[in-house]
């Protein structure tokens, strides 16, 4: 039948890909590439390392960009992103561990928003957050999460995110939160 072709194609498509993943990383990791690997290559295996779910491919990737010392551009806000995925959101347990994922996006943030070319960078960032803390943002759960939310709304807003939705859905979850833990958490008056 047509689903029982398409789930083969999916699954034929997903091997190939993973094969040809871990084949390139194979050669990337014995240094026998033919030429001299920019390291942005890292950040881009990384990214669909963590797509076809080689997570240790992704780190190891990761470790080998980070130590190039890169400079702050998109890559690096990149490799953050897949810092913090690779710490959600199936990995998170714990505070610290949605610390650490969090801390990722933040940078990534802080970076992006100081660029105009990279603005973009900050709705994706914004995303890829929600998605990792939406769990949550619910009573009892979220007020380790207030300050970084604002963080990520006050960056859409200096940036001028034209998504006026997406920018209200998340002062909407800001807003939500006790008055009383923004001020505790963030230091706010």
């Amino acid at each position: 039948s047509w689903v029982t072709l398409s789930v083969w194609l999916l699954l034929t498509y997903h091997y190939f890909f993973a094969e040809a993943l871990k084949k390139a990383y194979g050669l990337i990791k014995e240094g026998k590439t033919p030429v001299c690997l920019l390291p942005e290559l890292y950040v881009l295996c990384s990214e669909q390392a963590l797509q076809l779910g080689c997570k240790e491919i992704a780190e190891h990737c990761l470790m080998m960009y980070f130590e190039t010392n890169p400079p702050s551009n998109q890559f690096l806000c990149h490799a953050y992103f897949c810092q913090a995925q690779l710490n959600s959101p199936h990995t998170v347990t714990t505070v610290e561990d949605m610390d650490k994922a969090v801390m990722y996006y933040l940078k990534a943030i802080e970076i992006s928003k100081d660029y105009p070319r990279y603005h973009f960078l900050v709705f994706n960032a914004s995303l890829l957050y929600f998605q990792t803390v939406r769990a949550s943002l619910r009573p009892g759960q979220w007020q380790h999460l207030v300050c970084s939310l604002s963080q990520v709304v006050s960056a859409l807003e200096a940036v001028l995110e034209p998504d006026y939705a997406w920018r209200a859905e998340l002062m909407l979850s800001v807003d939500a939160q006790s008055p009383h833990c923004l001020k505790q958490r963030c230091g706010n008056e």
